[in-house]
Parts: C-alpha cells; structure tokens; sequence
C-alpha cells in the first residue's frame, strides 16, 4: 500500500491541531494509503506540541518534530519534507486553509502520474514579503525539479502535493521522539 505524507508546519496552534487531525481523517477514512500526518513545530510556546505528542499516544500515524525556537514556515517545511517517508508528500495549512476535501482529487492525479498538482494562484490577502518569498520559492523549487513543476500562474486551488522531492541539505534540525 503506498504511503501518503501530510506535512504540517504549526506555530502556537493548540486549538488548530485537533481540528485538522479529524478533518483529515473524515476524508482520508475510506482510501486506499496509509497516512503519515507529520507536524512541524516551529518553536510553538502553548500546548501545540503536547497536543501532537498526545494524538502520537493515540496514533502513530502522528509524527513531530519540534524546534527549539521560531525558525519560519519555511524551514518547518524543508525539515517535514526531508523527514517524510511517503511515497506522495502533501504540504499543508493547519488552519484548513487548504481542504482537506482536495486530497482524494489530488491523490486521482497522482495516480494517473502528475509529479505535481496544486499551487496557489492568487496571493491577493498575502503581504509583498510574502508574495516575494512566495515567488522566489516557488522560482528555485521549478529549477531544482528541472521545470517539472506547473508555475503559479497556471494552476487553480491551494495546496501543492509533490512526488519524489529530493531533500537539498544543510539546514539543522532536532527531531523529537514521535
């Protein structure tokens, strides 16, 4: 059975956590994957990572990994991405800003052989910081791929969801015992 990571970047989301968790399993419940949901806790100072240590109890499809201090979103998301294990890697909002409800149609295309499905396309609520690291993210990641990445522009829903990611190295991390 292939297995489907969800990687999860989380700053003081004690109240979010929960929330996601059963979200996605509502959705994920009658697939054919198994499931990795892997948080990443960005220097969180409320109960964030209890509520993933407790749900790892629970479960142990439940990852973490927890730093020492804030390091941004996307550091959080480079240390899910080389710590993921699954055969497709979804990284996603904690906040449902990305529905859980697209991952049966992103896991069709992946199955009919799309590397990559899914970036956002409109930027309009973001701030000009992060419309430029957004971009110039999104620019270095086309590059490492070799161009098999769809450009921004050209997709429309959030999330993206990508096959075979090769981790570039050199970022320290602390990986924490779930």
């Amino acid at each position: 059975m292939k297995l489907l990571s969800l990687i999860v970047p989380v700053l003081n989301e004690e109240e979010a956590v929960p929330l996601f968790y059963e979200a996605v399993q509502e959705v994920l419940r009658d697939e054919p994957y198994e499931l990795e949901i892997l948080f990443v806790d960005d220097g969180s100072t409320d109960k964030t990572l209890e509520i993933i240590e407790g749900l790892h109890v629970r479960d142990s499809r439940v990852r973490g990994i927890s730093f020492s201090r804030n390091f941004g979103k996307e550091l959080a998301l480079a240390a899910g991405l080389q710590a993921a294990r699954g055969d497709a890697v979804v990284p996603m909002d904690v906040d449902l800003q990305d529905p859980p409800t697209l991952l049966k149609q992103f896991l069709r295309l992946w199955e009919q052989g799309y590397e990559t499905v899914g970036v956002r396309s409109r930027r309009d609520a973001d701030s000009w910081a992060k419309r430029v690291s957004a971009g110039l993210f999104y620019r270095l990641f086309s590059r490492l791929t070799k161009g098999r990445v769809v450009p921004n522009e050209r997709l429309a829903r959030t999330c993206t969801f990508h096959q075979g990611l090769v981790w570039l190295g050199g970022l320290p991390q602390c990986h924490c015992g779930i």
